[in-house]
C-alpha cells in the first residue's frame, strides 16, 4: 500500500491495522508539508496551515488530492513530495483550501 496522505486519513478514521501505512505525520512530515505547501503564503496563513497539520488525522476531511502527497521516511531530504498533475502554484492552493475546509 502507498505511503500517502489519503491513505493515512483513511487509517485514521477507520483504525483498520490492515493498512500498512502510519495514522498519523510525525514532526519532520509536518513540518515539510507546511513548508510545501505554504511557499509564499502571508504569514497568518502559514500559522493556521500549521495549527490545523497538527489536528489528528482522523479529524482531517478526506479528498482526492492527497492522495498525490507521499511519503518516504528513508529520504532524508525530501520525507514529503507531492505529484504535480498540471500546475504546481495552483495544486498547492487546492491543498490549502482543502486543509482550510472550503472543499467539503
Amino acid at each position: 500500500m502507498e505511503d500517502n496522505l489519503r491513505n493515512r486519513i483513511y487509517k485514521a478514521e477507520s483504525g483498520r491495522e490492515d493498512f500498512n501505512v502510519p495514522d498519523n505525520l510525525n514532526t519532520i512530515e509536518k513540518d515539510y508539508f507546511v513548508k510545501m505547501i505554504t511557499s509564499g503564503c502571508r504569514k497568518n496563513t502559514k500559522e493556521t496551515i500549521r495549527r490545523l497539520v497538527e489536528l489528528p488525522l482522523s479529524l482531517w476531511s478526506s479528498h482526492g488530492i492527497y492522495g498525490r502527497v507521499t511519503f518516504d521516511k528513508d529520504n532524508t531530504s525530501y520525507p514529503v513530495t507531492y505529484c504535480c498533475g498540471q500546475d504546481w502554484s495552483s495544486e498547492m492552493k487546492t491543498l490549502r483550501d482543502c486543509l482550510l475546509g472550503k472543499f467539503n
